[in-house]
């Protein structure tokens, strides 16, 4: 939060070097454990991925003091997660909550479609999330002060089952579940994400899109683990996504937000099950979230302001523009489809496992079904919007060679490499899961080698574009 203020001075010119030296700071002195460990671990993981992409160019964004607050609001979410209060978590949630709807814009000064050029942002989208922040933490904090007067335990731990005639109980579980079960475009957590990067920004684009939701997700696994109703809101969480994708804009940020949504419904079903399996899938998977969703989210910036700069850059598609960056961003999207080897596959195909084992097989089925259509009608359209459209027509200068920006490639590559390389050894996170041993080698079920299939599928949808597309 002090390097935040220290950026935002600079007028955000320094937001690679201080946020980084943040991450490493704070890393060094984690002193938690349990998912408060694994949450802190997952938000330095955003938030250093962000700064790294955020060269000097897109740190010039349309605030200067946009990536400073970025910082700031960063610094009060790790705080939250790990913070045993639910008092202070209230008033941070707010805080934090302020501080996000300062870097979403809520008009035109937010992105633009890569495929289209259409404006992003919806005003009363923004309006929404900011009533819904609001509400998320005053609930929070109520339940709490409900808890006090009951002589309650206040701490940051399980606190019993909402809906069951405790009042201060279910204020709790309202406050955390409401801003991550409405979707992005009604002013849910991830309405940031579909707002779409602000002109020549990254950082900010990505923290506010994120943190908030992976955060929650932390809370509510540490509050609420083995709720019944947290199955039920994952289930609706996991069923909208792709239904919705169907009814709305056809816009990439869109459909990213949506996928992390959908994605987030499916962890809220591992996270109601209270077992030490289900606590270690959802720790890798979390982790999981965070090295894939920031991967997506820096793909979209880069297509975003690659357009805005040049409108006619990639007649056929940034893919062939930015080959490394399309193979990186394909990787992460991959993952968040749970493709098999990656990190998210090890975490979700455990957590599924947990479900079964503790009687809601019928449950975990029905999340890996979903899991499908969620691919197909998210992330998939995410990827040939942002990639393989050919834009709006002019601007671009014939023979000019376009390049990404290096920051934004290396910090594409270690997300993507972070979800290969700790998917097929996830014993290398056994340190910061809750249990603190990783989930064991498993032979492939029915459902996952189904999604091996819509990895292959999308693949060659990828390669017969090519050729479809490519000059005589």
């Amino acid at each position: 939060m002090a390097l935040g203020v220290g950026c935002a001075l600079l007028r955000g010119q320094r937001i690679a070097v201080l946020g980084l030296i943040g991450v490493a700071l704070e890393f060094a002195r984690l002193e938690v454990g349990g998912l408060a460990l694994t949450g802190s671990i997952a938000v330095l993981t955003v938030v250093g991925l962000a700064a790294l992409a955020s060269s000097r160019d897109y740190a010039e964004s349309e605030s200067a003091l946009s990536p400073g607050l970025s910082l700031i609001m960063s610094g009060l979410l790790l705080l939250v997660v790990q913070l045993d209060h639910l008092g202070w978590v209230a008033a941070l949630l707010f805080l934090a909550g302020i501080l996000e709807r300062a870097l979403v814009p809520g008009g035109d000064a937010a992105g633009r479609d890569p495929a289209s050029g259409q404006p992003t942002a919806r005003a009363h989208a923004w309006r929404g999330a900011t009533l819904i922040s609001l509400a998320s933490a005053s609930l929070l904090g109520l339940g709490a002060q409900g808890r006090m007067q009951d002589g309650g335990d206040l701490s940051v731990a399980w606190i019993g089952t909402p809906f069951a005639g405790d009042a201060p109980t279910t204020l709790i579980f309202l406050g955390l579940v409401l801003p991550v079960v409405l979707p992005p475009s009604w002013g849910g957590a991830g309405q940031a994400l579909a707002a779409g990067p602000a002109r020549r920004d990254a950082g900010s684009f990505v923290n506010a899109g994120l943190l908030r939701g992976i955060v929650l997700l932390v809370l509510l696994g540490r509050t609420f683990s083995g709720s019944d109703a947290l199955l039920d809101v994952g289930l609706v969480v996991a069923t909208l996504a792709p239904i919705l994708a169907l009814l709305g804009r056809q816009l990439a940020a869109r459909f990213l937000a949506l996928s992390v949504y959908g994605v987030l419904g499916l962890l809220l079903g591992i996270a109601s099950i209270a077992s030490e399996q289900a606590q270690g899938a959802l720790g890798l998977s979390v982790i999981g979230l965070a090295l894939a969703g920031a991967g997506a989210a820096l793909a979209l910036v880069l297509t975003t302001h690659a357009r805005a700069r040049q409108p006619g850059l990639g007649g056929r598609g940034l893919g062939h523009v930015f080959p490394s960056a399309f193979a990186f961003a394909l990787l992460c999207m991959l993952a968040l489809m749970a493709l098999p080897g990656t990190l998210l596959f090890e975490g979700r195909s455990s957590g599924l496992e947990a479900m079964s084992s503790d009687g809601a097989a019928a449950e975990a089925l029905a999340f890996a079904v979903l899991a499908g259509p969620l691919a197909v009608f998210t992330s998939l359209p995410f990827l040939r919007l942002a990639f393989f459209s050919p834009g709006v027509k002019g601007g671009h200068v014939e023979g000019r060679r376009a390049s990404a920006p290096p920051a934004m490639i290396v910090a594409l590559a270690l997300g993507a490499g972070g979800l290969i390389a700790l998917g097929l050894v996830p014993s290398a996170l056994a340190p910061l899961l809750p249990t603190g041993v990783a989930p064991p080698d498993r032979l492939l079920t029915a459902p996952q080698q189904l999604q091996i299939l819509l990895g292959a599928a999308l693949l060659a949808r990828i390669v017969r574009r090519e050729r479809s597309t490519s000059p005589a």
